[in-house]
């Protein structure tokens, strides 16, 4: 789940750290990305893809990372943002909780 290459300069304490504000923050932002998708603000969608990619790189989380990319090209190329690109990230969400909270 978390690319430790990406997170090898930081030590064990820290990186838990920094997940555990990744995952307060992304709860907020996945919810947030959900209501905008739904309102189709797809700009905010794409802020919000944004963000999510963002943080979740600098945390390992690559995977997650890449869906929050994918979403956020598609919108910025004037593509139609499936549904199952924006249900994919919350699986991916899903996942990433249940590691981190394991």
């Amino acid at each position: 789940m978390i690319n430790k290459t990406l997170v090898a300069d930081l030590d064990d304490d820290i990186l838990t750290m920094a997940l555990a504000v990744f995952l307060k923050n992304a709860t907020i932002e996945i919810d947030s990305l959900n209501k905008a998708f739904t309102n189709k603000e797809y700009i905010d969608v794409a802020r919000l893809a944004h963000k999510l990619r963002g943080s979740s790189i600098s945390v390992g989380l690559e995977d997650f990372s890449k869906q929050a990319k994918l979403i956020e090209q598609e919108i910025k190329s004037n593509e139609a943002v499936a549904d199952k690109e924006i249900q994919k990230l919350n699986s991916l969400f899903k996942q990433v909780q249940e590691h981190i909270n394991n």
